[in-house]
C-alpha cells in the first residue's frame, strides 16, 4: 500500500488556543513557560496548525506502472487537498464557500451548490476557528487497459470546530468521487454524512 502525506496549507489569522496546541505537540513533551517579572512582553502561544493530508492507494491501480501511480496519487492529492482547505479550512469566521466549487467538475459543482452545509464548513454555523485534526483518503482506482479514469476517494475528515470557549469535534465522512479533466482531476460526485447531523 501506498501512502502519501500533502501538507495541508493554512492561511488564517485567528487566536490561538494553547490547550489544543498543547495536545498537538506530542505525548511525553512537556513545555513549561515560566514569567519572569520584567518589561519584557510575554510570547503568544503557536497556533495550533491542521494535520497534513494523508492519502493511499487501494483497490484498482495495481496495474498501473510505478510513475503512473505516483502522478495519481499527486494529482488527486493536490485536488483533495485544495478542496479540503477552500472547503473547511481557511480565515474564520467566514460565510463564503464558493472556492470550494473549482474542485468540482461543472456539474458536480452545481450538485455541491445545493448542499454546501453538507460538502462544506457552511454547515458549522459561525465558528472562530477550525482545525483539522484528521484528513484521510484511501483511493479506489477505476483503471480499465492501464489508465486511470476514475477515483473513487473514501474520506474520514476529522475538524475541531472551536466557538465561545468550546471546541467541538466534527466528522466528515463518505466518499468523493473524481475524474480527469485535463490535466488535473475533478470532483464529479460526492456521498457525504451530514457533517451537522448529530448535533443539530
Amino acid at each position: 500500500m501506498m501512502v502519501a502525506m500533502v501538507a495541508v496549507p493554512r492561511n488564517r489569522a485567528s487566536r490561538s488556543r494553547a490547550g489544543r496546541t498543547l495536545r498537538l505537540l506530542g505525548p511525553g513533551l512537556l513545555v513549561l513557560v515560566l514569567a519572569a517579572c520584567t518589561d519584557e512582553p510575554s510570547t503568544p502561544a503557536p497556533e495550533a496548525e491542521s494535520v497534513a493530508f494523508e492519502l493511499s492507494l487501494g483497490p484498482g491501480a495495481s496495474g498501473l506502472s510505478p510513475a503512473d501511480r505516483d502522478q495519481l496519487q499527486t494529482a488527486v492529492g493536490d485536488t483533495l487537498s485544495a478542496y479540503v482547505v477552500d472547503a473547511f479550512l481557511g480565515d474564520y469566521p467566514r460565510d463564503d464557500f464558493v472556492a470550494a466549487l473549482d474542485s468540482f467538475t461543472s456539474g458536480g459543482a452545481r450538485l455541491a451548490a445545493e448542499q454546501l452545509d453538507v460538502v462544506t464548513g457552511a454547515g458549522f454555523g459561525s465558528p472562530e476557528d477550525v482545525v483539522a485534526t484528521r484528513l484521510d483518503a484511501r483511493l479506489s482506482t477505476f483503471a480499465p487497459d492501464e489508465e486511470a479514469s476514475g477515483v473513487s476517494a473514501a474520506v474520514n475528515f476529522e475538524f475541531e470546530v472551536a466557538d465561545d470557549g468550546s471546541t467541538e469535534l466534527v466528522q466528515v465522512a463518505g466518499r468523493l468521487m473524481l475524474t480527469p479533466e485535463g490535466d488535473e482531476w475533478k470532483i464529479f460526485g460526492f456521498d457525504l454524512d451530514d457533517p451537522m447531523a448529530e448535533t443539530s
